[in-house]
């Protein structure tokens, strides 16, 4: 498109629009450099214009003298010399970015799960990485205006007359990223005004969208001829109109904004191809070959920035799906998976709040993916969890009645809640400070409080739930009323009970039917060469015989040693005792194989990550020459039939779980 504006239009435009920059400093200083220069005042130069449109083009004429030069390095130098005002003038210092800010991303790491792993570093190293992400935060923002200069000084511009790159310069300024809207909530998509006055705005510029650019000044061009303009034929009269008094006003904003809604930087066409391609960023490599396939794509990433980039290149992998643009070139980013440590820490889209869009819903595209990482399959229960504890936490904070999912959810009654990091959510912890259990748990099991038992004399024939000490006879009388909730302490002391049938399969079938059975990922059960050499001694093998004649389906307990009312770490043999007049017996030792086999069908659930459970039973001798239990556990390397070794004067942290079987 080619330049087509006189002075007298250029200089009316910006006057129109602009009527202080006649008189403003840098307007004044670069009529005085002309003056200077040529020994004539500045307004001699357009003898058609008035002092003050002279002053404006004489102003505008500064730049495409920079632009125009044909030194390439004089060039360059007067272009950077450009960013240094501007940078000076627009970004944000580091010094000047409020706590608020920061504060704010501390909000993001909470709500991501994340805090546990936060609150484990040393003061020093939590200032260090905050002043890392400030001096970053400055960084991206920098970027963002150095690519509207770039953009602007290109040939790729060349359609823009020099007063409508004045006028969609000056009018980004004032803008921050664009906001996507949810078309199906009715939530329109804009452009935030950036605040004014002496506190910056620690946002990044909004993207070049070079297509809506181009429209606003074919549009431009149109109406100032009383022309029509030429609008997309799937665009609404209603749109249209909009568009046109927008024009008249010469609102950048609302032009932009509505060209990023109805001239996106992915058509719709482009968005309905899922056809493409995985690229992988790899953890240490260079920020800048990826912001560049995200530029002026409208993907509203963080990473879109080259600090933030490199942040995340800094600490694990980005895998980045890129699908067919108009071309057939695979440049349309659609969604981003962040990986560390070999695990999936974010899933990403391109629609609003960085949703996946539909026609990626739809596809297989990201769970083949996520079944490439360990564990990658668990990252949307993960993300569902963090999501739900995020809206507990704003209830609590605005004093709303939790709901007994909610109740059930935060005590962690059917499971335990899924997190990010290594550490455990802290808001777990400080939201159940907050709550009344005596209140929460009628709730939660669904009864009366009358029928809630805290004391092992007030059980009933109408008890429900048991909280409370586990003393002599207790599980007599739970048997006896069949009570089915048992805890200790409510929520953290929940007594799990199961069922379990044992019997049926020689030893070399169990062993096989373990090894046969594989997890989600593919991987088979494992059975380590301890246990697989006990599963061949004799006491093992003698009373597997027994079983083969006689199956049998015996009620399990499980319990941490502290359940049993222990304060200080027991030995094996105290730990067995106590347990023996609770009234609680030692399992039959293939109860270890069979509950590696049936964990789920027992305890109605997957068993959690790095768990470690010890089949409480009569030691039997191992290769290594201690006496050992089986040990059921799940951890990195898949679920394992293990063991641990258990002589009579070992002693048990009060945390150890054990499983025990029901005496009747």
């Amino acid at each position: 498109m080619e330049k087509y504006d006189s002075f007298e239009q250029n200089s009316k435009f910006i006057k129109e629009r602009f009527p202080l920059l006649a008189k403003s400093p840098e307007a004044q200083k670069a009529a005085k450099r002309t003056e200077k220069r040529t020994h004539e005042a500045a307004d001699s130069k357009y003898p058609k214009l008035d002092q003050f449109e002279a002053q404006i083009q004489n102003y505008l004429d500064r730049f495409k003298e920079i632009m125009d030069r044909n030194d390439q390095k004089d060039r360059k130098r007067g272009i950077n010399a450009l960013k240094k005002i501007l940078i000076d003038s627009y970004v944000v210092r580091v010094e000047d970015i409020p706590e608020s800010y920061w504060q704010a991303q501390m909000r993001v790491v909470r709500s991501r799960g994340e805090a546990g792993d936060w609150q484990e570093l040393s003061e020093e190293q939590k200032l260090k990485i905050k002043l890392e992400h400030l001096v970053q935060t400055k960084e991206d923002q920098k970027g963002s205006l150095e690519e509207w200069i770039d953009y602007l000084a290109s040939e790729k511009s060349s359609y823009l007359p020099d007063y409508l790159k004045y006028w969609a310069f000056q009018g980004m300024l004032r803008l921050e990223r664009y906001k996507k809207g949810d078309k199906e909530k009715g939530i329109s998509g804009k452009f935030p005004e950036r605040s004014t006055g002496k506190q910056r705005s620690v946002k990044m510029f909004p993207e070049v969208n070079d297509r809506v650019l181009e429209f606003i000044a074919k549009a431009y061009k149109a109406q100032s001829e009383n022309k029509d303009i030429s609008f997309r034929y799937d665009i609404p009269e209603e749109a249209r109109q909009a568009f046109r008094k927008h024009l008249e006003q010469k609102d950048f904003r609302a032009l932009y904004g509505w060209g990023q809604e109805y001239l996106p930087p992915i058509s719709e066409e482009e968005m309905q191809i899922t056809e493409g391609q995985w690229v992988v960023y790899e953890q240490g490599s260079e920020p800048k070959n990826l912001t560049e396939t995200l530029q002026g794509k409208g993907s509203g990433w963080c990473i879109a920035g080259e600090q933030i980039a490199g942040q995340y290149l800094e600490s694990g992998n980005l895998h980045i799906y890129y699908t067919r643009d108009r071309d057939g070139q695979f440049s349309i980013p659609r969604v981003v998976v962040v990986e560390k440590d070999k695990k999936v820490m974010e899933v990403r889209g391109i629609e609003w709040e960085e949703n996946v869009d539909k026609y990626i819903k739809e596809s297989n595209i990201i769970s083949d993916k996520l079944k490439t990482f360990p564990g990658g399959e668990e990252f949307f229960e993960i993300d569902r969890d963090m999501k739900f504890l995020t809206a507990i936490d704003k209830k609590i904070s605005a004093r709303v009645p939790l709901s007994r999912e909610e109740l059930v959810f935060i005590y962690e009654i059917d499971r335990p809640i899924k997190y990010f990091g290594l550490q455990k959510d802290p808001r777990i912890e400080e939201i159940r400070k907050t709550r009344k259990p005596k209140e929460d748990a009628p709730i939660v099991f669904e009864c009366q409080p009358e029928e809630i038992a805290w004391k092992q004399e007030d059980i009933t024939g109408n008890t429900k739930a048991y909280i409370g000490r586990l003393e002599s006879g207790i599980f007599d009388l739970i048997q006896k009323y069949n009570i089915e909730h048992i805890y200790t302490s409510f929520p953290e002391g929940k007594i799990d009970q199961g069922k379990i049938e044992i019997g049926g399969m020689t030893e070399e079938e169990l062993k096989k039917e373990i090894e046969n059975k594989k997890d989600e990922q593919g991987r088979n059960y494992q059975i380590s060469s301890y246990a697989e050499s006990m599963m061949k001694h004799k006491d093992f093998t003698v009373s597997i015989q027994e079983r083969l004649k006689n199956p049998e389906t015996i009620d399990l307990v499980r319990l941490k040693v502290r359940d049993l009312g222990f304060t200080e770490n027991p030995t094996t043999d105290e730990l067995y005792k106590r347990a023996e007049e609770l009234g609680l017996e030692l399992c039959p030792p293939e109860v270890g194989p069979h509950l590696r086999l049936k964990y789920e069908e027992v305890f109605q659930r997957e068993q959690p990550m790095y768990e470690y459970l010890r089949i409480a039973m009569k030691q039997i001798f191992g290769s290594g020459g201690d006496l050992s239990v089986f040990r059921v556990r799940r951890s990195d390397d898949g679920f394992w039939l293990g063991i641990s070794w258990t002589n009579p004067s070992n002693r048990w942290h009060l945390d150890h779980e054990f499983v025990f079987r029901l005496r009747k």
